[in-house]
Order: C-alpha cells, then structure tokens, then sequence
C-alpha cells in the first residue's frame, strides 16, 4: 500500500492531523491501496474530512508529483474556496496558523520546502503559498534556502531560452581563448614560457570581447565600469612597454582584477558600493560563482550537440570532417614532391616541421592542460554574468550593535595616547636638535627608523574609523557628534604620522638612494593621505567613500606604472653619487626601463663602459628570453638589443 503526504493550505491555515496519545501535530497522510487512484483517494479523503464542494479544490500539477519514501507529495490550496470547508473538522484534523511551521518535524519542514520550491518552478503562487514562503524567510537559513532556490531556478531559465547560437559562440570564443593561451604563454614546451608582451594586452582584450559578444552592456551609465576597464587596458598595454618584474608582477593581479570589477559593474545596476559588500561580491565571483559556471559547460556542450542548428547541419559537417580526412595523405605527398622541387619552398617545410615537433606531447602536457583549465575558467567567468547578481540581498556588515558609551570611552583614550606621540615628534623629530635626544640616540639614527611602523598604524587607524562607523550606534545626536569629534581627532593625527612617515622615509632616501621599495612607500602614503582626507569627509557627511577611493587608488596606480620608476631611480642616484662614489650594484639590478638614462650617463661619462654592458648583460640574463616572437614584443627589450 502507497500513501500521500499532502499539504492542505487555506491562506493563513495549514491542516495538520494530530498523533494519537500525543502532541505532535504532523502533515496528512493518506493511505492508498495499489489499484486506486491516488488523485481519486485523495479527492475523497478531501470530500469526506474537510470539504463541502468538490469541484475545484485539488490543486495538481504533474512537476508537483515527487516520490519520497514511497509516499507521492501533493499540494492541495483552499486559499479561493475557503467558503466550501466544512466548519467542523473530524477528530484528530485541526486547522493551525502558520506560524506553527516552525515547530514542525525536520521531515515536514522538507516536504513543505520541496512543495514550495515545485510550486516556484511552476510558477504556481496564491495568498497561503506567499504566506509560507514568508512564513520560511522569518529564519536566516530558511531566506538563504529560498534564495538558493531562486537563483537555481533562475539559472535553469536562463540556461534553457539562452539562443543555441549564442552557445555556440560561447563554446568556440572558449576554445579561441584557450588557443592563444596556449600559443603566447609557452612556445618550447611547458619548461620555457614566452615573455609576456604585446601578448598579454591582446589576451586582455580577447577576454573583453569575450564577455562583450556573450554578455553585451546591460548598464550602459555604469561610466565607473568603464573607467576600471580603461584602466585595466592601458595597464595591460604597459607589458609591452616597460619590463619592471615588480610592477609586472602586481600587473598580473591588478588587470583580471580591475577587468573582473568592471564587467561586474557594466553588467549589474544593482552591485552595492559598500566596501565590505563589493569586496564580498568581488571574491564570490572569482571563486565561487566562476566555478559554478564551468560546471555548465558539459550541460551546454550536451545541448548544443543535441540542438536543432547541429541537426540540421549534421550532414554538412560530416562532408567537411571526410574532406580533411581525404586531403591529409594527399597534402603529404604533394608536400614532399614539391620540397624536392624548390629548395626554398622546402626550407619552409623543414621549419614548419621542426616547430610541429617542438610540441611533442611529452612537452606539452602541462601546457595543454594549463590552457584547457584557463579556456574551462574563462568560459564560466563569463556565462557566470548572465545570471542575477547573486550577492544583492547579502550583508557583510551586520546591524549597528555596539553601545557608544563604550566606545568614546576607548577612543579617548588613543587619542591621548597620539597625543603624547605627536609631542614627542614636534619637540625631537621636527625640531632636529641632537642634544634634545635621550639616552645618546643620534639624530639620523631617530629620523630613519620607524617608517614602516607609521604606515601600519594609518591603516589600522583607518580600518579603525570605518569599522566603528558601521558597528556603532548613532541615534542620540550628541553622542554621534562626539564620536565624530573623537574620529576627526584620530585623523588629524594620522595624519601627522603620515607626515612623519613621509619625512622620515625622505631623509633615509638623502642618506641611502632611491630603490623601488623606497619610491612606492613614498607614493604610498601620499595615496594614504588622500584617503584619509575622503575618511574625514564620510565622518562628518555620511556618505559611501568606496567609489571616489578606489578611483584615486586606480588613478595612483596608474601613474605607478607609466611613471617609469628605474629610469628614475638611475636619474636620481646617478646625480646624488657621482662625485660620492656611485653604488653601481644596485644600477644593476635596475631593469630596461632605465636604458634612456643609462645611454645618457654613459655620453656624459658618469658611469663606464664596464658597468653599463654589466647592467646590460645581468638584464639579458634574467629575461631568459630572445624576445624573437612577435608576442614577445617589448619596447624597452626591442631597444637594448640593439645596443
């Protein structure tokens, strides 16, 4: 004998039956015998227990018919036809509100959430339905269901009316990209990569076709999109430019990043600016809903194989597949026959071999399987933007819980603290009197020591102020001017420390010379300091700071990368030790971005012969490369092969 479990709904009423000796009020369950309809038994338990009218009081869809346990689950929704009940249910039935779902077993709480999910696939909706789902959203784990559930089902439309040519294209821009991952990343197999050029930019861009020619613009006024996106090419462009390793290396993290940033903002109206929220987003995006894409692919490919477009073309395509197959043995000969015929033509031939044999599977393994994962990622990077912003209902910060009083009281207290720091700065570091120094310090010994430090504690300062701001509670208006009073007091003397951290790293610079950790501290914090600035100004007006940051984060960066830091650290030390004694090993560690000002300082005779074609071989050694592939291409590298 099978059974029906049934959730039997009047708006605000849910009927349960109640275990007999006991409190426990479970779902219906109605026993069916093997040569009954389950429609007919259900239909008559209904009639019999609960209604007056049997016309039009079982709701059933076929999608609704779910096995569990051998019982089929059926929703039944009175919610219309609440005036055909029976005003006196049998004993052991009673109609409960529900809100007593909560108090239900683990097992019916399933069975509901499975109806309710059927019931939003089938689009089905009434007053108790709506009310159940509202009923489930009450509990944070019941919301992250439902959601998770609208998004899934979401993604399924989305998947099933996505056109079958715009599939395909996704598959083969896929497959392209892979391609030319493949081509410019090795070109000796995995052991040897190519140097990262020209190549590096038309990646970049062929991945921004990508997502333009799958995704378009959804928001065409998100100017901030294409800003990060500007932004995101134009440092692409610089690795076939300059050759700095440290700034290539951040490179490689900044372009996905920014390009990633970008596509969100151009493809979603409704990305939330909050630090903590964007960044959340940001992160889900790389690592979680990227991953979710690429598990599409297999559905995708499936699909399109099985799709009406490849059908109909079946023939046509088995024709072109025979054809190669035909021509390879014939090329072969023909080949061979017209090698031996011009020597020309046959020294082409030769290297055309030579550079099919270099990708010998040994070799290339991990190459191809290196490409495969990029091309796999790539394509569920992109069809991951064709699904709803899945962070748009979710917080990072939670509400404002910390009491004020308490947090004055700390906050006092630090800034007594920076005050008695920065007394101690004004009287010996910005005073400069040696004799004012305890305990026999020196006075270049005070000034060049503690940089790092001050920097560390401006941004804990300023993680300080924003955490506080949206944890702390403000209603009373006396107590937030007071906070606010006491913020602005921390970022004046932030401030002050950036000064200081600032002067302290400029006399350490008069003492040593510039390095490039020296040169981007300095930046730094003078990037730290317009930052504190646009703090100040979310103290006291309330607004969301994120965007206007980041933009002046971008913009510094910017200017990090065409600034062209070696050919200024040559310039400078070249200056400041010519007549000290130059420390020419730290010129030789300078990249090919400094090949102008060492052609200069070698016709001016500031520095030899020897050390410049030193600094020339030590570059070339480190690049391991010829730069003889057109991909490869460098400017810098370009001009000092020619030297």
């Amino acid at each position: 004998m099978a059974g029906i479990v049934a959730l039997i709904i009047n708006e605000d009423k849910v009927l349960l039956k109640n275990q007999i000796g006991t409190t426990i009020l479970r779902l219906p369950i109605i026993n069916v015998a093997k040569d009954e309809d389950e429609k007919g038994s259900l239909n008559e338990y209904l009639i019999s227990n609960i209604s007056n009218d049997e016309e039009g009081l079982l709701k059933i869809d076929p999608n609704l018919d779910m096995l569990m346990n051998g019982f089929s689950l059926y929703l039944v929704d009175y919610s219309n036809k609440s005036s055909s009940l029976k005003k006196e249910l049998p004993e052991g039935l009673v109609w409960e509100d529900i809100s007593i779902l909560d108090k239900l077993c683990e097992r019916d709480v399933l069975i509901i959430k499975v109806i309710i999910e059927s019931c939003i696939k089938v689009k089905y909706n009434s007053i108790g339905i709506s009310r159940i789902e509202n009923r489930i959203k009450h509990s944070e784990r019941g919301n992250k269901y439902l959601r998770k559930v609208n998004l899934s089902i979401s993604d399924k439309r989305i998947d099933e009316e996505t056109p079958m040519n715009l599939k395909l294209r996704a598959l083969m821009l896929s497959v392209l990209v892979g391609i030319i991952y493949f081509i410019f990343s090795f070109h000796k197999g995995y052991k040897t990569s190519s140097y990262l050029g020209i190549s590096y930019f038309i990646f970049a861009s062929m991945v921004l076709i990508y997502f333009i020619a799958i995704n378009g613009i959804r928001n065409k006024n998100g100017l901030f999109g294409y800003f990060l996106i500007g932004s995101s090419m134009l440092v692409a462009l610089t690795f076939a430019i300059y050759t700095n390793p440290l700034i290539r290396s951040l490179n490689r993290i900044f372009v996905p990043s920014t390009l990633i940033m970008g596509f969100m903002i151009l493809n979603y109206k409704d990305v939330d600016f909050n630090l903590g929220n964007f960044i959340n987003g940001f992160l889900k995006r790389i690592f979680t809903h990227s991953f979710k894409g690429i598990t599409k692919v297999p559905d995708v490919t499936f699909k399109l194989l099985k799709g009406k477009a490849i059908k109909k073309d079946k023939e046509v395509y088995k024709s072109i597949l025979q054809g190669i197959l035909i021509s390879i043995p014939v090329i072969f000969l023909l080949g061979s026959l017209l090698s031996g015929a011009d020597n020309v033509f046959g020294y082409y031939i030769k290297n055309l071999n030579e550079a099919v044999t270099l990708f010998r599977i040994g070799d290339s393994f991990w190459q191809l399987i290196s490409s495969i994962f990029v091309a796999v990622y790539i394509f569920g990077l992109i069809w991951s933007f064709r699904y709803k912003f899945r962070d748009e209902s979710d917080q990072y910060f939670e509400k404002k819980t910390m009491e004020p009083i308490k947090i004055i009281t700390l906050l006092i207290i630090i800034n007594m603290l920076y005050l008695v720091f920065t007394k101690v700065q004004i009287s010996y570091l910005y005073a400069g009197d040696v004799k004012l120094l305890p305990g026999g310090l020196s006075y270049s010994e005070y000034a060049r020591k503690g940089f790092f430090e001050l920097v560390i504690v401006t941004i804990i300062n300023m993680v300080l102020i924003s955490f506080l701001k949206a944890k702390v509670t403000e209603e009373d208006e006396k107590l937030s001017i007071t906070l606010n009073v006491l913020y602005t007091l921390i970022v004046g003397f932030t401030l002050n420390m950036m000064f200081s951290a600032f002067y302290k790293m400029n006399m350490y610079v008069e003492a040593f010379g510039y390095t490039r950790l020296r040169i981007l501290v300095q930046l730094f914090i003078i990037l730290l300091g317009i930052v504190i600035i646009l703090q100040l100004i979310h103290i006291w007006m309330r607004i969301s700071m994120f965007k206007p940051i980041l933009v002046v984060a971008v913009m510094f960066y910017l200017f990090i990368n065409f600034f062209n830091i070696d050919a200024f650290i040559a310039r400078k030390n070249i200056e400041v030790y010519k007549d000290k004694g130059m420390n020419e090993s730290y010129l030789k560690i300078l990249s090919f971005d400094a090949l102008k000002e060492m052609d200069k300082a070698l016709e001016d005779g500031k520095i030899d012969r020897i050390t410049y074609n030193n600094w020339i071989k030590v570059n070339k050694d480190n690049l391991d490369t010829n730069n003889d592939k057109w991909y490869e291409y460098n400017y810098y590298i370009k001009e000092s092969n020619k030297r």
